[in-house]
């Protein structure tokens, strides 16, 4: 490997690993201003219709409409932070396989390679000799989790993330099997996904 290709590896390092401290600061931010205010909003803002303040009916529904309303806010804001960090690191790491591969002449080496996405430059990674962090069997889940949200609207039908999500602690499914994030688990993926690419970028710099 040339200078060049490591100077560029470790610039986009850099710059990963400041978009992931931005992303999960957003996420603070949207905790604070829309998750932890969702009980006032719902009573003050969408509700100023309502005559019968006490009526038992009135008061059922709108602790049921509370709480799905928070259920899906706290579902679209997470999961949307959550694939944020994961496309994220899918495209840090094909870079890295694309950019090794043209300074080393193996492109077509890559193109070959029958796989898809970040499993595609993890493999591409092992043939030059790249150790893979031990993170990827938790990466390999996050693309999961990923792949649920945007192709089942966040239900986990297939039996590989149904057993991730019940031996995993801090996530878990509701009644439908659609995926309930914790704060924790946001924060551990996070730690997760930056520990795996800062690894990663030692080992190809020791490769």
């Amino acid at each position: 490997m040339n200078d060049i290709t490591i100077i560029s590896i470790i610039t986009k390092s850099h710059y990963f690993q400041a978009d992931m401290d931005r992303l999960f600061a957003l996420k603070i931010l949207l905790d604070a201003t829309i998750l932890s205010n969702m009980d006032n909003f719902w009573v003050n803002e969408l509700l100023p219709f309502s005559t019968d303040k006490n009526s038992k009916e009135i008061d059922a529904w709108l602790d049921s409409e509370k709480n799905e309303l928070k259920k899906l806010f706290r579902f679209t804001i997470l999961s949307s932070i959550f694939t944020t960090a994961y496309y994220h690191l899918e495209n840090e790491i094909l870079f890295f396989s694309q950019i090794l591969a043209k300074d080393l002449n193996m492109e077509k080496e890559l193109d070959q390679i029958d796989d898809k996405g970040i499993k595609k430059a993890r493999s591409f990674l092992k043939k030059l000799k790249v150790e893979i962090p031990n993170q990827w069997s938790e990466i390999v889940n996050y693309g999961r989790i990923r792949n649920a949200i945007a192709h089942t609207a966040g239900i986990a039908k297939k039996d590989a993330l149904l057993d991730y999500i019940n031996r995993t602690k801090n996530i878990d499914v509701d009644d439908i099997n659609r995926i309930i994030f914790s704060d924790n688990f946001i924060e551990k993926a996070f730690n997760n996904i930056q520990t795996f690419e800062h690894k990663l970028v030692e080992n190809i710099k020791n490769a």
